[in-house]
């Protein structure tokens, strides 16, 4: 199955790669069959030759050309759909202008993503409980990814709209801490945030070293959550990492552990931080009231965030499970290229009250 799977993907890969490369030379009317070839394998090799770069070489040249490879496939994904539809006009219209159009399209398309790649926008939600003895608002992020692309200058346009919303607690549910070049300084931007901030921790701070990640966010006002619940102006908030499902028949003793240690106060509001959107029927019949999750990023680029629903059964919305609140977020930053087309990057304001 799995061996199916990759032959499937590699050519897809390898057609999307061939559609990008002769759609371009069409609407450039260029017609060397030799350069065509050599280019073809080229940008096939590309993404690879990246990755590998990614793996070994941790120097900037080798993390901006990690950026340029994957950010090709993203490339030709997004011209695809264009191209399609000007492969199949071009079979009966031959116009220049048609040629045009198509690339002018494609660059607008390209642009825009860019542009959802690279902005925030502020979503809120509410969440009604009678165990609340004050209203609360909450800042939640998650999959922030610091990193070469969202370095230093992307905190501190998180801080800035945090602070614009005031609220009274900041949680950031994983993935914060993306590269080990990264040093304190680089994280220190949060400290200007003027609400306490917990965090938890897993997934690419596991690529990170978990030591590491905790040494330099130790010098920061952010409190890390390792498997752990701390109670926050009224509210109980638990953060489980080392609890990682790849799908969500996966074993779920850890969690149930997790919950079972920590006694949950059922006359207070109680929030799971957990990683993936798994396991919410454990989350609800322990008492919690809101499990808020990630992950998914909603997959960055339609249509995959349909694929990803497929694993998980869930991707990005406010659900109800019985009688708990479920929340899956598309992410505040971007893990790879950045792109997203049909998604964004958001920070999610949480209302809690009665």
């Amino acid at each position: 199955m799995i061996s199916l799977l990759f032959i499937w993907v590699l050519a897809l890969y390898i057609a999307l790669n061939y559609l990008f490369l002769s759609s371009v030379f069409k609407i450039f009317s260029y017609r060397n069959k030799k350069k065509f070839t050599y280019l073809l394998v080229f940008f096939i090799l590309l993404p690879l030759v990246s990755m590998f770069l990614h793996r070994f070489a941790w120097d900037r040249v080798g993390k901006w050309i990690y950026l340029l490879g994957i950010s090709y496939v993203w490339v030709i994904i997004i011209s695809s759909y264009v191209f399609v539809f000007y492969r199949i006009i071009h079979l009966k219209y031959k116009k220049k202008y048609i040629w045009y159009t198509s690339l002018a399209l494609v660059i607008l398309l390209l642009s825009y993503s860019l542009y959802c790649g690279r902005s925030i926008v502020v979503k809120e939600i509410d969440i009604k409980t009678q165990k609340i003895q004050e209203s609360k608002k909450i800042v939640y992020m998650a999959d922030i990814h610091i990193d070469t692309l969202n370095d230093e200058k992307y905190i501190e346009k998180i801080v800035k709209m945090t602070n614009e919303i005031n609220p009274d607690m900041v949680l950031i549910n994983w993935d914060l801490v993306d590269w080990t070049s990264l040093t304190h300084a680089t994280f220190s931007g949060f400290d200007q945030i003027k609400a306490p901030i917990y965090a938890t921790l897993w997934n690419h701070e596991i690529y990170m070293w978990i030591p590491y990640v905790e040494e330099i966010l130790a010098k920061t006002k952010i409190k890390l959550l390792r498997d752990e619940m701390i109670e926050e102006q009224g509210i109980q908030i638990l953060g489980a990492d080392e609890i990682w499902a790849r799908s969500k028949d996966a074993d779920t003793s850890k969690l149930q552990k997790f919950l079972a240690n920590n006694k949950i106060d059922s006359t207070k509001p109680a929030i799971l931080m957990l990683h993936e959107p798994v396991w919410m029927d454990i989350a609800e019949k322990s008492g919690i009231d809101l499990q808020v999750a990630w992950h998914t990023h909603d997959w960055q680029i339609w249509p995959f965030s349909y694929l990803v629903k497929q694993v998980f059964g869930y991707n990005y919305w406010l659900y109800n499970i019985w009688n708990m609140k479920f929340y899956i977020t598309s992410g505040t930053g971007l893990w790879g290229p950045p792109f997203r087309l049909g998604t964004r990057n958001e920070i999610v304001v949480i209302n809690i009250g009665k």
